[in-house]
């Protein structure tokens, strides 16, 4: 799993204000039927975004904008970013191990711990 990293604390604020900028824009050009410019916005953000990934293994770090529109204008998309063990290979093996040494040899308080902050994550991450 890779951590997006801020390249500064101004970051957060500055791709709010890119969002802002994106739906003034989308409202202009299409008043009727507002689309956001999802080339022109991650092009926006990602010069804020620090995409050296620091782990062990280097991987390549990629963003996307899912909108919650991408559907139709009757429903409401939630985009639920479920991490995966980033335990330096695949396969099965490699994830049970990082299962656990990191969850299953845990104390209950630590296990309970770690299932509430996985769990408060992905629900931030989807925007709630």
């Amino acid at each position: 799993m890779a951590r997006l990293k801020l390249k500064d604390k101004e970051s957060s604020k500055l791709i709010g204000q890119a969002i802002f900028r994106a739906w003034d824009r989308a409202m202009k050009e299409n008043p009727e039927a507002p689309v956001i410019d999802r080339k022109a916005l991650i092009a926006e953000i990602s010069p804020l975004i620090d995409f050296e990934d620091r782990s062990y293994n280097k991987k390549k770090i990629e963003i996307d904008i899912v909108f919650d529109t991408d559907l139709d204008e009757n429903t409401r998309l939630v985009w639920l970013s479920i991490p995966t063990p980033d335990a330096g290979g695949a396969g099965v093996e490699t994830w049970e191990r990082w299962k656990r040494d990191y969850y299953d040899n845990q104390s209950p308080e630590d296990r309970e711990r770690k299932e509430k902050d996985l769990g408060t994550a992905v629900l931030f991450g989807c925007g709630r």
